[in-house]
């Protein structure tokens, strides 16, 4: 893979931020916003804490609050972006939704692709929406596909989204039911999240028309499957996760060019941290200290679908911001069903 895929631009609709630049600021001071649901509960009858966007209305639920959040996202990058380009085509998105799950089925998911495909933005070619893989792992699978798609020149830019909500009452009795919600007498759950991301991908001579430098560029990415189920008596090896990461660091000269800043989907679920310890046992070459990791889960809770999306808008916006010192960056993540992924991220600015 060559230099000449870039992110152009970055969304980001989270419980701390309405915005990719205030939502990265608020990870970075470590401000959390993990609250009581004002209508839901857990199943011990407590009010149920997780990472709320507090700007939608409590009654919604499920599907309508991940089009609300998508929305935002799809409003934030057309200001930032879309309105400043030409194209003669619509804008190709591939949209990272939940796995389907109770709460989450077929038709939701449908409902939700109908209505970003609806969703009319003034100033901004139609919206050609398809449903990326799922889950956490789904946008960055995804950037894996936008990339090689711009690499042979068949779409100038390609718009990669996440959405998630937690917030719906036969999504939280099952995973109630199997015990991974963080609560009292619960040690290996996680708080639920809401929440959408973004990141636009474009080839170089498409921002250098428009005078930009790119915020980012992508220098690898890799997915594969995971065999094993997460809830697997022996636990994860670390075998899909270390071929995603094999496959996404394979341009770079290692340990050289190690990535010194790692973010990730690891939420307190005991086989997430497994997996990632595992993989880097077999080979922990393409990161200079695995130890080191973010992930944001106690500021916005777990982040599903939209966590890959949103683990590169952070990157994004620490170089963005100077307070990233290396210039490299990997994103994984895992999904339930098998799917792992990772990106790899170098830091942008004028190509000279």
């Amino acid at each position: 893979m060559t230099r000449t895929v870039a992110i152009a631009a970055v969304g980001a609709r989270t419980p701390v931020g309405l915005h990719a630049e205030a939502a990265a600021a608020a990870v970075r001071s470590g401000a959390a916003r993990l609250e009581e649901h004002p209508l839901l509960v857990d199943a011990v009858g407590a009010p149920l804490v997780g990472g709320w966007d507090g700007g939608l209305d409590p009654e919604w639920m499920g599907r309508r609050r991940m089009l609300a959040l998508l929305t935002s996202v799809l409003n934030e990058i057309a200001d930032k972006l879309l309105r400043r380009i030409s194209l003669d085509r619509p804008v190709k998105v591939l949209l990272a939704l939940p796995e389907r799950r109770p709460g989450f089925t077929d038709q939701d998911a449908a409902w939700v692709l109908h209505g970003a495909s609806a969703h009319a933005i003034a100033d901004v070619p139609p919206l050609s929406v398809d449903e990326a893989p799922a889950g956490h792992a789904g946008p960055l699978a995804a950037i894996g596909a936008a990339t090689e798609v711009i690499l042979r020149g068949q779409e100038p830019l390609v718009l990669i989204c996440g959405a998630e909500s937690y917030a719906e009452p036969d999504t939280l009795r099952w995973l109630e039911s199997e015990r991974r919600v963080l609560r009292d007498g619960i040690r290996a759950g996680f708080p639920p999240g809401e929440g959408a991301g973004a990141v636009v991908l474009s080839n170089t001579e498409l921002l250098h028309r428009m005078g930009e430098a790119p915020l980012a560029r992508v220098l690898g990415a890799g997915q594969a499957i995971e065999p094993r189920p997460r809830d697997h008596a022996l636990g994860m090896m670390g075998g899909g996760l270390g071929q995603a990461l094999t496959a996404a660091c394979g341009h770079l000269q290692l340990p050289e060019q190690a990535a010194g800043s790692i973010l990730c989907d690891i939420n307190g679920e005991r086989w997430r941290a497994e997996d990632w310890a595992f993989a880097m046992l077999k080979d922990c070459r393409m990161v200079q200290d695995p130890t080191q990791y973010t992930s944001a889960v106690d500021c916005w809770g777990d982040q599903g679908a939209a966590s890959g999306a949103l683990g590169c808008v952070l990157a994004a916006q620490a170089w963005q911001r100077g307070y990233a010192e290396d210039p490299r960056a990997l994103v994984w993540g895992a999904s339930d069903g098998g799917l792992r992924a990772a990106v790899v991220l170098e830091k942008g600015g004028n190509d000279g």
